[in-house]
């Protein structure tokens, strides 16, 4: 089995050269609060423009460069076992730029800031590669990174987990900051507020509040492995899903405001804040819309089959993401479905709009 990468665009791309200043998506869910809203408008509908080969995948999504060029994490299965990953760079039509081999595969996203991509892999090591693909330094952790992406602050810092449960903290330059030791497996993606508290989960249930310095503010038991990505509000709440099918909504200092069971396991999707004042967030059963303010749903919507990326918002209230039924869909905020590709295979991994006429995202494909 092999993935592609899928390059989807409106027909009147040709006419149209948009330029890039600066990533516009350059962390998992485009941004340090994970919100998953874009700075443009979503096509509508997308056509395809192009079917890369990747490789293998589980979950990495794309992220961009300052220059628009994509990068994303594979892996590749050789005799029966998963046994290497590619960090691959892409331009904005889908040629690739160049690969590099990891000892060890890689299905969490990768995040970019100054010229850099940070990264974690299965062999427990934190990557840093310059734009060209080249290794600027590594440091092993001795466990494994599972979907952790990392997030950066306004320094330049970065933080992410590990399974062993330690969180970490170092310079741009590798320089290791400080370790927390959460004593669970860390799966989810941290997020930063706007007082630069870190916010992510653990599988001990625990949703934990750190400072910059890695002193912790507060912690919250959801009851149930949290592996989510915690999303952040304009009033610095926070939202996030858990592994019994519970979507909470707390304040920034962690008191509950409200909790919604969905009745599927959240386990890969992290939820997205849509503008207009709802939570979006897939399971293992469905995709859920729900109101920011109640938590009760607004609409929801069951194909079949689990969906297990993360969505991303258009400027204009569409919500795209994939399911494992090999469509990807775009929402309108009232539930309707605006358009749908369908990719013949699951989709796992998370979109990326990068203009207005380009949305990136992975899918697995049996063809070759």
């Amino acid at each position: 089995m092999k993935y592609k990468l899928i390059i989807g665009l409106i027909f009147f791309l040709i006419f149209y050269n948009i330029a890039i200043k600066g990533s516009d998506w350059p962390l998992f869910l485009q941004n340090q609060k994970r919100t998953g809203v874009s700075f443009y408008t979503s096509p509508e509908p997308p056509g395809l423009l192009k079917e890369s080969e990747i490789g293998v995948t589980i979950s990495s999504s794309p992220i961009l460069d300052d220059n628009g060029n994509i990068y994303i994490g594979t892996l590749l299965k050789t005799d029966e076992n998963w046994t290497r990953g590619y960090l691959k760079a892409f331009n904005q039509n889908g040629d690739l730029l160049w690969q590099l081999p990891i000892e060890g595969e890689i299905d969490s996203t990768p995040a970019y800031f100054n010229g850099k991509i940070i990264f974690g892999a299965f062999n427990g090591i934190i990557y840093c590669v310059n734009v060209q693909g080249e290794i600027l330094w590594q440091y092993d952790t001795k466990s494994s990174i599972r979907r952790c992406s990392p997030v950066f602050d306004s320094e330049g810092n970065f933080y992410l987990g590990d399974l062993q449960g330690k969180f970490y903290s170092f310079t741009q330059n590798g320089s290791l900051r400080w370790i927390y030791d959460t004593k669970a497996p860390i799966f989810s993606s941290p997020s930063i507020n706007s007082e630069n508290i870190i916010f992510f989960g653990n599988d001990a249930g625990k949703v934990y509040a750190l400072n910059l310095s890695g002193e912790v503010q507060s912690s919250f038991d959801a009851g149930s492995s949290v592996r989510s990505a915690v999303a952040i509000d304009e009033n610095d709440n926070i939202y996030f899903g858990s592994l019994d099918g519970t979507v909470f909504a707390l304040d920034k200092e962690e008191n509950l405001l409200w909790s919604k069971q969905t009745n599927g396991a959240i386990d890969f999707s992290s939820p997205a804040i849509h503008p207009d004042g709802y939570i979006c967030i897939g399971n293992e059963v469905g995709f859920f819309v729900l109101f920011k303010d109640s938590g009760e749903i607004k609409w929801s919507i069951r194909t079949g089959a689990p969906f297990r990326g993360s969505p991303a918002i258009g400027t204009n209230g569409t919500i795209i993401i994939g399911s494992n039924d090999g469509k990807i869909y775009g929402f309108d905020p009232e539930g309707f479905i605006r358009w749908q590709i369908d990719t013949g295979s699951p989709v796992l991994s998370s979109p990326a709009i990068i203009n207005e006429s380009k949305i990136i995202i992975a899918g697995l494909s049996n063809k070759l």
